[in-house]
């Protein structure tokens, strides 16, 4: 690794830690949206009010419901002869039809259930008669959930006198929800605001009854870190009867935890999710800077080149230069030989009438043509010099018998 790789990887690696520092360290934003599950401890979430439930219970303990009516009601709470407190708070209660009837008709044999939920099912309100509704902001009318900041502060109070009627819990720029209509043959009011508007009420069903409550938002962390607001959502709940165990529900929840892959859960958490996009890039970066091969380059070597062709033509056009026509000849000849010796398999150092019958049947060309070409190559060994028509007489019939020979 080079200098300057060095250099470059140090200030990626002090941005990174100083950057993960402010992550860690720094202030976490605010998470302001709906939750209600016990879960959570952010501001709407119900942390709080689910840690302080074992108060209202006989055996101080709460049973958790993590599944949907229809199962939890066939499985674990299927067959109890003891009654059960329900306990569901979230924006809206999504009950479907089948899961309606299962609960209406638990509430029937005595049951009691603690709706906290600014919407209701058309079904389970068709049922007990229910419509509610909301005020519009005079500023802003697109209002529609209750973190939403109203111009006013509204305060709740409760019906009863043993509860001190005369007392009024203030909530700060809370959106007023409201029953606007009931079966008032089968419902007691519990509770209204400061604008006499019903907001928490009890319905008669059976044996058993609802508590109904307009504004789930008094029920999270928000306002029980307070003593005086978790004063007035106790009061509520007190309502239950005490010697019934309690269910908190945990399956309708805005904010409910779904089964998940661990990627899944590390890009869910803002923390979590910044690591990996680290890692990654951490990974990426030794892979560009480490993973190059630390050697020095390989330098290319060529194969040696065959030059032997361009050697011969060299030295021949040296010797046609200087007119040694002889001695081109004679070079002519000794290849030829060679090339009787090794292709033929026939020693050439005595030239006979055998030798060129031997070369004939060998090499498949008629004796006369053989013998012409040893009896030029005879003329040319005894003269010292010979002109260009001879050497080319010797090489035309020097190729003409490589080209006919059959080896």
């Amino acid at each position: 690794m080079n200098r300057k790789e060095i250099i470059y990887l140090s200030v990626m690696g002090v941005a990174i830690v100083l950057y993960l520092g402010l992550q860690i360290f720094g202030p976490k934003p605010i998470d302001w949206s709906e939750s209600y599950s016990s879960l959570d401890k952010i501001p709407y979430g119900g942390y709080i009010l689910k840690q302080e439930l074992p108060v209202l219970s006989p055996s101080d303990q709460v049973e958790i419901n993590h599944k949907p009516l229809f199962q939890s009601l066939n499985d674990e709470f299927s067959g109890l002869e003891a009654e059960l407190n329900w306990i569901f708070i979230n924006s809206r209660i999504g009950f479907d039809p089948f899961e309606t009837d299962l609960l209406l008709q638990r509430v029937n044999e005595g049951d009691q259930v603690f709706i906290a939920a600014s919407e209701f099912s058309s079904k389970f309100a068709d049922t007990l008669n229910l419509e509610t509704d909301y005020e519009y902001s005079p500023w802003d009318s697109s209002i529609t959930n209750f973190n939403v900041q109203s111009p006013e502060d509204f305060s709740l109070s409760f019906s009863n006198p043993a509860l001190d009627s005369t007392k009024k819990w203030t909530y700060p720029k809370l959106l007023r929800r409201y029953f606007s209509s009931f079966d008032s043959t089968s419902t007691t009011i519990l509770g209204t605001d400061n604008a006499s508007a019903v907001n928490f009420i009890k319905v008669s069903f059976g044996d058993g009854a609802f508590f109904l409550h307009s504004n789930p938002a008094v029920f999270t962390n928000y306002f029980l870190r307070d003593v005086e607001y978790a004063d007035y959502a106790f009061k509520a709940l007190s309502y239950l009867p005490p010697e019934n165990r309690i269910v908190w529900d945990e399956h309708y929840k805005v904010g409910r935890r779904y089964e998940t892959s661990p990627i899944k859960y590390v890009l869910a958490n803002a923390d979590l999710k910044m690591g990996w996009y680290l890692a990654i890039v951490g990974i990426i970066l030794f892979m560009i800077f480490r993973g190059k091969r630390k050697q020095r380059i390989i330098p290319i070597i060529k194969p040696p080149v065959n030059s032997s062709i361009e050697f011969a033509k060299t030295i021949g056009d040296l010797y046609l230069e200087k007119g040694n026509h002889h001695t081109i000849a004679i070079k002519r000849i000794d290849f030829f030989l060679e090339y009787i010796r090794s292709n033929l398999g026939l020693e050439t150092y005595k030239v006979d009438d055998q030798f060129i019958s031997d070369v004939s049947r060998r090499s498949g060309i008629k004796e006369s043509e053989i013998d012409k070409l040893f009896s030029l190559i005879a003329d040319i060994r005894q003269n010292d010099k010979i002109d260009t028509s001879s050497l080319k007489l010797l090489t035309n019939r020097i190729d003409w018998f490589y080209n006919q020979s059959k080896r």
